[in-house]
């Protein structure tokens, strides 16, 4: 039996089911064109979208396939693949563009497997809306804002130099804004993305032509009963897998921390010892020399040598020469 998760008014658009529910839906083609054109920026313009296999091939044989959220193409055969990830995990630059680079690569071949004209390919975006922020990774340096759009530049010359290959990136933990504030069409929809599967109701300051589609799209009541089967199955395995991932992301932290405190408390036990012996040793030396000090001292009085002589030489007060006497 599946894990019992929230069950909103409206789908979370972060999940993978709330996401393709919506956008993967060809009566909502519409909201898809929309979407893209809010992460394009005014990069180029969709007009009409269709929807496609959801599925990379890898390079060689063997090698793993690619399962992405949402792909299409729009009406110049451009190919777009729509990613959506609650939070962020290890790698995952490095995931979405060989992402990328497994689309750029199926222009290869026609799906009737026929070959294209050698290396006539259309450009690519791979457009990621995470709910979080990237993670730093070895090699790689995560943009440390809300959009970031990646492509080829000249390093020298900082002009673009291959428009054919994209990945584009809304990090919502760099978001904050209430409904009331967003101003642009962007902000708006990243305060949709972030905050829709929690809502109880429409914001006003979102009551406008394609947030009202939106939000009728994305509430699960207007769910056909198919969908609706379907959603809640997808749902209920997601959080499966979400809670499984979490739970051994926790077990993992507590076995750190315990592993941490035992090699803390070994190490701290070594250090411990090892300043004891230091210690030991330099007052013992310390010792060892005052001693010696008032030895000489003692055998210096035995001569007959003035105090005042013997504590010159010896660097001791008159006072401590004078205690040597008694």
């Amino acid at each position: 039996m599946g894990t019992e998760y929230p069950q909103g008014r409206y789908a979370n658009l972060l999940t993978d089911p709330g996401f393709k529910a919506v956008f993967a839906d060809e009566r909502n083609s519409d909201l898809l064109v929309e979407l893209l054109n809010v992460m394009l920026d005014g990069e180029r313009t969709v007009k009409s979208v269709t929807l496609l296999r959801n599925e990379l091939k890898g390079f060689v044989i063997g090698n793993k396939n690619a399962i992405v959220d949402v792909r299409c193409t729009d009406q110049d055969g451009v190919n777009f693949d729509v990613e959506v990830q609650m939070n962020a995990h290890d790698n995952m630059m490095r995931r979405f563009f060989s992402y990328a680079c497994k689309l750029y690569d199926s222009h290869t071949f026609h799906s009737s497997g026929s070959k294209r004209r050698a290396y006539d390919f259309k450009p690519v975006y791979v457009i990621v809306i995470l709910g979080d922020k990237l993670k730093e990774e070895k090699g790689v340096n995560p943009p440390e804002k809300l959009y970031s759009f990646l492509t080829f530049f000249d390093n020298d010359e900082k002009i673009r130099v291959f428009s054919d290959f994209n990945v584009i990136f809304a990090q919502l933990g760099y978001f904050d804004k209430r409904a009331e504030e967003c101003e642009t069409k962007f902000e708006k929809w990243c305060y949709v993305f972030k905050h829709i599967g929690e809502l109880s109701d429409q914001p006003e300051a979102l009551r406008e032509e394609v947030m009202n589609r939106l939000f009728f799209a994305t509430e699960v009541a207007n769910f056909d009963v198919n969908k609706k089967l379907e959603y809640e199955k997808d749902m209920s395995y997601w959080y499966d897998q979400f809670y499984t991932k979490e739970d051994a992301r926790e077990e993992g932290l507590a076995e750190g921390r315990t592993q941490g405190l035992a090699e803390g408390r070994t190490q701290g036990l070594a250090e411990g010892r090892a300043k004891g012996l230091a210690e030991g040793r330099a007052k013992g030396l310390a010792e060892g020399r005052a001693e010696a000090l008032r030895t000489t001292a003692s055998n210096m009085l035995s001569e007959g040598l003035p105090e005042e002589v013997v504590a010159k030489c010896t660097g001791l007060s008159v006072e401590q020469i004078k205690s040597l006497r008694q």
